[in-house]
C-alpha cells in the first residue's frame, strides 16, 4: 500500500512539473510575440516621430524661403533645435530608422535638417555593433560605432562579408586605409564581399584604401550613400557580379572611380558623383554586358570620363560628363587578334548625355553597331564625335562599322565636329555608318545634316557670300576626306524661314572649290524639307564647301 501511494505521489509530481513547464513555455511564447510586436510598434512610432520633426523643419525652411532638400537647407541651422535630442543619437534608434536620400546626406539628422520626411524610412530595429575591423559570416544588420583604421589582423580587408543578407550601416563613420608605401599601394580593401547575395553597404566614409569597396561573384547587392576617396579604385564589381545597384555614392580622387569588370552583367550604376579621377571615371570592361550607367555626374577626370572596353550591349544614359582630359565617352575593343576581330563586341547605347569640355573627342568609337542618340557635345578639344578604326593606345586595329548616330548636337569642337577616320595601313573593311540629324554649330551658324559616310570629317563652314545667280539658305558644310575613296550621301535640313526668298523646288547641293558646281543627282525633298546630294566620291584629298543653293523667287 505504501509503495502504491509513493508511486501515485511521484506520478503526481511529474504531472505537476509537466504542467508547470508547459505554462512556462506558453508564457515565453507570449512574451516573445508581445516583445516582437512592441519592438515593431516602437520602431514605427520612432520613425513617425522623426518624420514629424522633418515636416516641422520643412515648414520652418519654407517660411524663410529655403527649399527643403536643397544644399542650403542641409547647411542651415534653422532646424538645429528641432532635429536634435536623444532620439537622434542612440545606436538603437539609428537601427530602427533608415534613409533613402541623396549622396550628400549621410545621417538621419541631415535628412531632418533638410526638411525631407520622405527621406526617412523604417529600419529593422535589430543590429550588431561593429567596433573593430571584422569578418562577417552570419546574416544581419551591422552598425558601425566608431571610426576604424587599417585591416583585420591577418586579412586584407577592414570589413569582410562572406554571408548572404548582410547590411552594413556606416552611420557616417570612417574606414581609414593604409595607403601607399614608397609609391606602391598596400593591398587593402575597405569593404570586401565575396560570393554573396543581397548585401547592402551604405553610409560609410572610406578613405585611402587600394580598393574602397570590392564585390566579387556577388549578386543583388546595394551600394549606396557612401563616400569613397583617395584610393586606386573607389568601387569595383568584378568576376561575374550581377544585378547589383550602385547609387548615390560620392567617389572622388581615386585613380579609377567605379569599375565593372570580368563578366559583370546587368548592374545599374546611377546617380553617383565621380569626381577628380586620375585614370577613368567609370569603366566597364572584360566582356561585361547589359549594364546601365544613368544620371551620374563624372567630372574632372584626368583621362577618360566613361570608358567601355571589350564589352557588349551596355547603356550610357542621361549622364553629365564634364572636363575629361581625354575622351568624354570611349567605346573601344582592346583584345588582340587571338580573340578574333569579328567577335561581337560593341552594340552599346549612348543616349541623352551632356558631354562638355573633353580634352580629346566628346565621343570616340572604335567598335561596331552602337547607337549614339540625343547627346549634347560641347567644347571638345578634338572631335565632337569620332568614329575611328583603331585606338592609338593599343597596337591592333578594330572594326568600327554600322554605327547609327541620331539627333546629336555638336558645338564648338576645336578640330572637327564629326570625323569618320581611317588612317591605319591594315586593309580591313572600313566604315558603313548612318548619321541622322547631326546638328553642328559654329559661331552663329547651325547646320542639321544626315548622311551615310565612309572616311570623312565635317564642320559647319562660315557663310559664303559669292553665290553668282543662286541664293543659299545660310547653311554651309566644310567636308574633307580622311582617305582616298571616301564617300558620302548627304542631306542638309532646312526650315521655312531659310527659303523665304528662294524657289524651294530648285534647291540642289553644290560644292565650291574655286567656282560653285552642282553635284549630279542632287535634289530636294520638299515634304521632309531637306536637300540631298546623291552619292559623292573623293578621288583626291580635297576640302570642299557644300551648300544648298536655289533660284531666287520671281519678284
Amino acid at each position: 500500500m505504501e509503495k502504491n501511494k509513493s508511486n501515485q505521489k511521484a506520478q503526481g509530481s511529474l504531472e505537476y512539473l509537466i504542467i508547470v513547464a508547459a505554462v512556462i513555455a506558453i508564457v515565453a511564447v507570449v512574451i516573445v510575440v508581445v516583445s516582437g510586436a512592441f519592438t515593431g510598434a516602437r520602431t514605427s512610432a520612432r520613425v513617425m516621430e522623426l518624420k514629424r520633426d522633418a515636416s516641422s523643419c520643412a515648414t520652418l525652411l519654407m517660411a524663410e524661403g529655403i527649399e527643403p532638400g536643397s544644399t542650403r537647407a542641409i547647411q542651415s541651422e534653422l532646424c538645429e533645435e528641432i532635429c536634435s535630442g536623444p532620439r537622434w543619437q542612440t545606436a538603437e534608434d539609428i537601427a530602427r530608422v533608415s534613409m533613402h536620400a541623396p549622396t550628400t546626406v549621410t545621417t538621419i539628422k541631415q535628412a531632418c535638417m533638410a526638411g525631407k520626411s520622405d527621406w526617412i524610412i523604417e529600419g529593422s530595429g535589430e543590429f550588431r555593433a561593429i567596433g573593430e575591423c571584422i569578418k562577417i559570416t552570419e546574416p544581419g544588420t551591422y552598425l558601425l560605432q566608431k571610426d576604424l583604421e587599417g585591416t583585420k589582423n591577418g586579412e586584407e580587408y577592414c570589413i569582410g562579408i562572406f554571408s548572404d543578407n548582410v547590411s552594413i550601416r556606416g552611420n557616417g563613420y570612417e574606414l581609414k586605409g593604409p595607403g601607399r608605401v614608397g609609391g606602391e599601394w598596400i593591398t587593402a580593401y575597405g569593404v570586401y564581399a565575396s560570393n554573396t547575395e543581397n548585401v547592402e553597404i551604405q553610409g560609410l566614409v572610406i578613405d585611402n584604401y587600394w580598393k574602397g569597396i570590392r564585390l566579387t561573384r556577388s549578386n543583388n547587392g546595394h551600394i549606396r550613400n557612401n563616400e569613397v576617396s583617395n584610393g586606386y579604385q573607389g568601387i569595383e564589381l568584378i568576376s561575374s557580379c550581377e544585378n547589383n545597384l550602385v547609387e548615390e555614392n560620392e567617389v572622388k580622387s581615386n585613380s579609377r572611380g567605379i569599375t565593372l569588370l570580368s563578366s559583370s552583367h546587368y548592374n545599374t550604376v546611377s546617380k553617383n558623383e565621380v569626381l577628380n579621377s586620375v585614370s577613368t571615371g567609370i569603366w566597364i570592361g572584360g566582356v561585361s554586358m547589359h549594364n546601365l550607367l544613368s544620371e551620374n555626374k563624372v567630372k574632372n577626370t584626368t583621362h577618360w570620363g566613361v570608358r567601355i572596353t571589350s564589352a557588349v550591349g551596355n547603356m550610357v544614359e542621361e549622364n553629365q560628363i564634364i572636363n575629361s582630359g581625354a575622351s568624354g565617352v570611349t567605346l573601344v575593343d582592346t583584345v588582340d587578334d587571338s580573340w578574333g576581330r569579328n567577335w561581337n563586341r560593341g552594340s552599346h547605347l549612348v543616349d541623352q548625355n551632356i558631354i562638355d569640355n573633353s580634352g580629346g573627342s566628346g565621343i570616340k568609337i572604335t567598335v561596331s553597331g552602337n547607337m549614339i542618340t540625343n547627346n549634347i557635345i560641347t567644347n571638345s578639344g578634338e572631335e565632337g564625335i569620332e568614329i575611328d578604326y583603331y585606338d592609338p593606345y593599343y597596337t591592333n586595329p578594330f572594326n568600327s562599322m554600322k554605327n547609327t548616330i541620331i539627333n546629336n548636337i555638336v558645338t564648338n569642337s576645336s578640330t572637327d565636329s564629326f570625323i569618320a577616320r581611317y588612317d591605319h595601313e591594315d586593309t580591313m573593311e572600313i566604315f558603313k555608318n548612318e548619321i541622322e540629324n547631326l546638328t553642328l554649330k559654329k559661331l552663329e551658324n547651325q547646320v542639321t545634316t544626315s548622311f551615310n559616310a565612309t572616311g570623312i570629317k565635317i564642320n559647319p563652314s562660315d557663310p559664303i557670300t559669292s553665290l553668282d545667280d543662286k541664293l543659299g539658305i545660310g547653311k554651309y558644310l566644310e567636308i574633307t576626306p580622311t582617305l582616298l575613296g571616301a564617300n558620302m550621301s548627304l542631306r542638309i535640313h532646312y526650315d521655312e524661314e531659310d527659303i523665304e526668298e528662294i524657289e524651294e523646288g530648285t534647291l540642289t547641293i553644290w560644292t565650291k572649290n574655286g567656282d560653285w558646281q552642282e553635284i549630279g543627282g542632287s535634289g530636294v525633298n520638299t515634304g521632309e524639307k531637306y536637300v540631298y546630294s546623291g552619292h559623292y566620291d573623293w578621288n583626291e584629298v580635297l576640302t570642299l564647301i557644300f551648300a544648298p543653293l536655289g533660284n531666287p523667287l520671281d519678284e
